[in-house]
């Protein structure tokens, strides 16, 4: 089987964003899926009926004490290799570990935080981060002194795990919106692409949008980048070199979901709905099967969320179904929101569920399918879930935010979920 990284970076809106940093080379691949608040940010069928499991819960090891650590964004590699990262001021920039999470080496980057990830293998990775102004005491928002850069979301590429970073691509950040660098994907360490906010004041007349999106994509290593697409992207995903979707909004309310066969210099509408809800996850197991979940906001409170809908392709996104709302209407998994999906074959796959920004304590947990989606699991355990890494369909990391403080737990299973176990991150606090 083959090895496919997912880290969501997209945004719900124009305002809120997933991260989601994702890609795939064929096959099965690892990755990852997540949705955290930047710090920046104060045809139809009848929908398949929802598999509650009533059976024992999985089993998780004591959870170490340790310092207050949020993590931005995660990524299991393999078995082995791993890397996290963590927001302004809770801990690491970037850590990896070569041995399963037992032990962690900090490493150091050129940016103020990682908020993406996309490692190709234990060397070659690419990353998304933010660098501040060169004087701390003026806001990103604020008018510059003279002379003073402003603020940037970069693109980041290493050849040697991250001794050394390649800055490849700078996005001026304004201080409005949430980190200018939303999503990463990438088939090698030469061909990646990248959904950036264009928050360029001057375009906001010409466009009517406040702040655009763009995709854009380099094919010789970040030397070099071309713009695809401008407008309204919400999220994007690559499953080849080739093959490649993207979800993007209209003013109306509509959406489509495009299907590109060249990287990305040409797109087709496979799917176009209109008022249907927002768009919020995107996911491919391989170049024919794809998922994309919608979300009815005027069923959402700030802690839970209960209309969404679940759409799958099968023959490359050519042609669409709906799978329904997978969304549990009793048991452990009935409140919050849900992030994802992330697939780690056409037929395994987990969304992860969590409070959202509300204050409110619900029942959340961890949903998993076994059937590309058609019916899912519900695990209370972990609960308040938000980043999802799978290596491959049996390894795989899932993180628990605590109440309150935002604390991170992060869970590992190699069993596919049946049980976890938490890895000690106190070295990195």
């Amino acid at each position: 089987m083959g090895s496919n990284h997912l880290c969501i970076a997209g945004f719900v809106g124009r305002l809120t964003y997933l991260v989601l940093v994702a890609s795939m080379t064929g096959g099965c691949v690892n990755q990852s899926i997540g949705a955290r608040p930047s710090p920046v940010l104060a045809s139809p069928v009848t929908p398949t009926p929802i598999a509650v499991d009533k059976s024992p819960q999985p089993s998780v090891s004591p959870t170490p004490s340790a310092t207050p650590l949020s993590l931005a964004t995660i990524q299991r590699l393999n078995t082995q290799v791993g890397f996290v990262a963590a927001w302004t001021g809770g801990g690491p920039g970037l850590a990896r570990t070569i041995d399963g999470g037992r032990t962690w080496q900090k490493i150091a980057v050129p940016t103020a935080r990682i908020t993406t990830l996309r490692f190709i293998d234990a060397n070659v990775g690419w990353a998304g981060g933010f660098i501040p102004r060169d004087i701390p005491q003026v806001a990103c928002q604020q008018a510059p002194p003279t002379a003073a850069s402003p603020c940037y979301g970069v693109v980041l590429r290493t050849q040697d795990a991250g001794v050394t970073w390649q800055r490849t691509l700078l996005i001026p950040d304004y201080g409005t919106y949430a980190d200018p660098v939303l999503q990463i994907q990438a088939v090698d360490g030469l061909r990646a692409w990248v959904l950036v906010l264009s928050c360029d004041p001057n375009l906001s007349a010409t466009t009517g949008l406040s702040c655009p999106t763009e995709v854009r994509r380099t094919t010789d290593g970040g030397r070099t980048w071309t713009t695809l697409v401008h407008g309204s992207v919400v999220a994007i995903r690559f499953a080849t070199a080739t093959r490649g979707w993207l979800a993007i909004e209209s003013s109306d309310g509509s959406f489509d979901v495009r299907l590109t066969n060249d990287g990305g210099t040409t797109w087709t509408t496979g799917l176009r709905r209109t008022m249907s809800g927002t768009v919020v996850g995107l996911d491919a197991a391989d170049s024919q099967t794809a998922w994309v979940i919608t979300q009815d906001g005027g069923y959402c409170s700030s802690s839970t969320c209960t209309k969404y809908e679940l759409v799958n392709t099968s023959d490359g996104g050519s042609t669409w179904s709906s799978l329904g709302n997978p969304k549990p209407t009793t048991g452990a998994c009935f409140g919050g929101h849900l992030v994802g999906p992330l697939f780690a074959s056409p037929t395994r796959g987990w969304l992860a569920e969590n409070q959202g920004a509300g204050g409110a304590e619900v029942t959340t947990g961890l949903l998993q399918t076994e059937d590309g989606g058609r019916s899912w699991r519900c695990s209370s355990v972990p609960t308040n879930t938000y980043l999802v890494s799978a290596a491959d369909t049996t390894h795989v990391w899932v993180t628990s935010n605590r109440l309150g403080d935002e604390s991170t737990t992060l869970y590992s299973s190699d069993d596919a979920g049946i049980t976890w176990q938490v890895l000690d991150l106190r070295a990195l606090s």
